[in-house]
């Protein structure tokens, strides 16, 4: 849609991430990869609103033709503002994971971030919301219309909900009482199982959003032959524990530190997951040797971070997690390794299991719905969404958290397989 939109006359195309740096370092990898591949060259210079110097020089060369990107807080959307009021050229406005800034902006919240947001909407010539997860677009969005919504057709070797084996466990949900998911037997077992296997694996583990728990993870590891487990959370210093290599002379690595020992006398070192995308670091680590890296995480495991080529994931979540949730940790989700003959493997508990196949269903029937002709361009999704209705089965959770609208369902007492989306 860019290079239709810059044959169209636009100049300035607009990112907006809802993340951390590490999504603005995954974000620029993947444009500057995209114009090397596609258009041979850097042909549109990418620069951040936070960087002074960028800043500068967008604001002194309207006219040239560029990538911009900012982060969805107070102060870059702000000044993200402050370039759109003098541009007065076409530019293109992009916000990623749109579902929650959808709240922001059409409820008509009054924060300053939101107020920024809406000017810089109304400011640009065109504005493309994007999201995994667009169901609170359908509620909050009352002007929404079905030509407004382009479902986007999955890149060829993409795994979705129904290519991967979920397997159902009796994981603890209840976390609080755990210093390490070692104490949790049913994960320890298929880590020891992974561990054992001779292929390579990448495994994410997300079970408590504790930073402690997930470090105390690592430091109790048992390690095996070519083997790392490290965490990747919010802290400024992540840790990394690793079998098989000279771990000092790995990039990621944060330099002139001295290891620290765990409890069984190994190594830990620490990385900084801004100096390095989480994917960068398993190639790196499995370039070296490594043939297992075991990753602990939870809220960063989450809403567009690439874990790319994932094998495994182990998902614990408590059962009044919603819905919108639950689909955006599934960072298992997305292409498979070159050469990769299994498939994916998921182990969750049984009432996400059948929440996640109730959601492949739903997202069938809502794109058939939105994309199969029977609806006119301009026909409310609101209401076609009331009239028609969606027959699937009951999710048993909110749809969408209570902080972003809680969405549920109600079942018709006429016929209790048709429901519809509606707040609380």
């Amino acid at each position: 849609s860019m290079l239709k939109f810059w044959l169209h006359g636009n100049n300035r195309f607009f990112f907006g991430l809802r993340n951390t740096k590490q999504d603005i370092k995954q974000l620029t990898n993947a444009l500057t990869k995209f114009q090397e591949e596609v258009l041979g060259d850097i042909l549109l210079p990418i620069y951040f609103v936070r960087d002074a110097w960028d800043h500068h020089w967008i604001r002194t060369n309207r006219e040239r033709t560029c990538i911009v990107v900012f982060l969805c807080n107070k102060s870059q959307t702000k000044k993200l503002k402050n370039l759109l009021e003098g541009e007065h050229i076409a530019s293109v406005l992009y916000i990623d994971e749109s579902d929650q800034q959808i709240v922001e902006t059409e409820n008509g919240a009054c924060s300053y971030k939101a107020r920024y947001m809406r000017e810089c909407i109304n400011l640009a010539t065109k504005t493309i919301t994007v999201t995994a997860t667009p169901y609170s677009h359908f509620v909050h969005n009352k002007e929404l219309k079905i030509g407004d919504i382009a479902p986007l057709e999955p890149y060829e070797g993409y795994n979705g909900i129904e290519d991967i084996d979920i397997t159902s466990k009796e994981f603890n949900t209840k976390t609080c009482d755990q210093k390490d998911v070692w104490e949790d037997g049913e994960i320890r077992t298929i880590i020891d199982e992974i561990c054992n296997n001779p292929d390579t694996a990448r495994v994410l583990v997300t079970s408590d959003r504790r930073n402690s728990h997930q470090t105390q993870s690592v430091l109790l590891a048992t390690m095996s032959d070519a083997t790392a487990f490290l965490t990747y959370n919010g802290t400024k210093e992540n840790i990394i524990k690793v079998e098989g290599i000279d771990i000092e002379n790995l990039s990621f690595v944060n330099a002139e530190q001295e290891a620290q020992a765990a409890e069984d006398g190994w190594p830990i070192y620490t990385w900084d997951r801004n100096e390095a995308t989480i994917s960068e670091v398993f190639e790196e680590l499995e370039n070296a040797g490594i043939r297992k890296s075991i990753v602990f995480s939870y809220d960063l495991a989450s809403r567009g971070i690439a874990f790319e080529y994932l094998t495994h994931q182990i998902l614990v979540r408590p059962a009044t997690t919603c819905i919108t949730n639950v689909y955006q940790a599934l960072r298992i989700l997305g292409g498979t390794a070159p050469g990769a003959t299994k498939k994916k493997q998921l182990y969750t508990t049984d009432s996400i299991n059948i929440a996640l196949r109730k959601l492949a269903t739903f997202d069938r029937e809502l794109r058939a719905c939105i994309s199969d002709g029977r609806h006119d361009d301009n026909e409310l999704v609101s209401t076609v969404l009331s009239t028609v209705g969606l027959r699937y089965d009951r999710f048993g959770r909110d749809i969408v958290s209570p902080t972003q609208g809680r969405i549920q369902q109600t079942v018709s007492r006429d016929n209790p397989q048709v429901k519809t989306l509606h707040t609380k």
